[in-house]
């Protein structure tokens, strides 16, 4: 069953005022009868017709605001993130104050070479020609070589000196006949078995750093032989030559190959 809805009640101030002036009215009334002397009585005013309020007419039925629909949920905003620190710029450090060095000192004025004037072409020195190493040939098939009518013994007699290279070779004469004397003694240890015999043909080789000394050395020790001994080397055919060693222990070492006159041995 679909129940009634009450009507607002409306005050009307036209029926209230009215109802306000009748009730004034009358408590003036009773004010004015307690007044007054007793035994005498004012005439009762006339009595006042009510005037009917007119009728209440509704007004429009009430039209209740709609109901709120709540609409739909705000998307949140996104959680803030904190970015990585920014990275401070670099202090700045002022160029040095510029200070001007010393004035540079001009370049001497140049001077020109005096022109080439070409000379007399140089005389060539002679070429040098290296003493011949040397190389022992093939052995020979027979016990004994034929030499210009004189024979040889086939095996040669060796020997080694040892000379103080920078004496020996000295341009003080009193140096180098100490050495010499002292070779002599030497010649006469190693080489006194020959007294007595011939030699034919002697090799010398003269170990030295370079050629030329190593020749110097074998001739020395040669003219020393044929002096210190004539009847065995005075008639023998002396060949000096070289042996390069670069050792400085071996400088002044003089190796001798003597090959006996057959019939001497």
């Amino acid at each position: 069953m679909r129940q009634r809805r009450s009507q607002p009640r409306v005050r009307d101030t036209t029926l209230l005022s009215g109802w306000l002036f009748a009730d004034l009215l009358l408590g003036l009334a009773v004010i004015f009868l307690v007044a007054a002397p007793s035994g005498s009585f004012a005439p009762l005013p006339p009595t006042l017709t009510p005037t009917r309020a007119p009728t209440y007419t509704p007004g429009p039925t009430y039209t209740p605001f709609p109901t709120f629909t709540a609409g739909p949920s705000p998307t949140p905003l996104p959680t803030y993130t904190v970015g990585p620190s920014p990275t401070p710029l670099p202090t700045y450090t002022p160029l040095p104050t510029y200070t001007p060095g010393p004035s540079p000192t001009p370049a001497p004025t140049y001077t020109p070479f005096p022109t080439f004037t070409v000379g007399p072409s140089p005389t060539p020195a002679p070429t040098y020609t290296p003493f011949p190493t040397y190389t022992p040939g093939p052995s020979p098939t027979g016990r004994i070589i034929a030499f210009d009518d004189v024979v040889l013994s086939q095996e040669a007699m060796e020997f080694q000196l040892a000379a103080n290279a920078n004496a020996l070779l000295s341009a003080d004469a009193n140096v180098r006949q100490q050495e010499q004397q002292r070779l002599r003694n030497q010649i006469r240890q190693q080489f006194g078995n020959l007294q007595g015999k011939r030699a034919g043909i002697v090799l010398t080789f003269g170990v030295a750093p370079t050629p030329a000394e190593g020749g110097r050395l074998s001739q020395a020790i040669n003219d020393l032989l044929q002096d210190t001994l004539p009847d065995v080397f005075g008639d023998a055919v002396m060949r000096d030559f070289h042996r390069i060693e670069g050792d400085p222990q071996l400088r002044g070492v003089v190796e001798v190959e003597v090959y006996l006159i057959a019939g001497d041995e």
